[in-house]
C-alpha cells in the first residue's frame, strides 16, 4: 500500500516537472543581459587613466630574453639607497609580464617626472607633514 502511494506521487510529480520543462522551453536564459553596453576598462584597457592606449594595441615583438632587462637591479648595499622598488613606472611592463608579448603592446610609455616633496611652510612643531597644536 505504502509503494503504492509513493510510486503515485512519484509519477505525478515527474509529470509535472516533465510539463512545466516542456511548457518554459521558449525561455531564454541570457534575456536579460546587455551585450551591447561595454564599461570603459572593456574599451580603453584596464590601467586607462594611469596608462594610455596605443593607437593599434596588441601583441609585441619582446621575448623573455629582452623582457627581464625591463626588471631593475641594482647593487646591494649602496649608500645611495637605491632599491628596485620603484615608485613610478613608465610602463605597466615590469621584467615579469607573462606571457612577454604582451608587454609593450598595449600602452603607450609615460613621462615619469614627478615634483620634489614640498616642505610645510610653517616653522612649528610638526607631526608628519603636518603641524602640532
Amino acid at each position: 500500500m505504502k509503494k503504492d502511494l509513493y510510486l503515485k506521487v512519484m509519477i505525478v510529480v515527474l509529470a509535472f516537472l516533465g510539463i512545466s520543462v516542456i511548457l518554459n522551453n521558449k525561455k531564454e536564459g541570457f534575456h536579460n543581459l546587455k551585450p551591447e553596453m561595454f564599461t570603459k576598462n572593456q574599451v580603453k584597457g584596464l590601467l586607462h587613466p594611469s596608462y594610455q592606449m596605443k593607437n593599434n594595441p596588441g601583441l609585441s615583438d619582446l621575448d623573455m630574453e629582452k623582457a627581464y632587462k625591463l626588471y631593475p637591479s641594482y647593487a646591494v648595499g649602496s649608500y645611495a639607497q637605491i632599491t628596485n622598488n620603484k615608485r613610478y613606472w613608465s610602463t605597466p611592463c615590469n621584467g615579469y609580464t607573462t606571457p612577454s608579448d604582451m608587454c609593450g603592446g598595449l600602452y603607450k610609455p609615460k613621462h615619469c617626472d614627478h615634483a620634489p616633496i614640498v616642505p610645510p611652510k610653517e616653522q612649528c612643531d610638526r607631526v608628519n607633514y603636518y603641524c602640532s597644536k
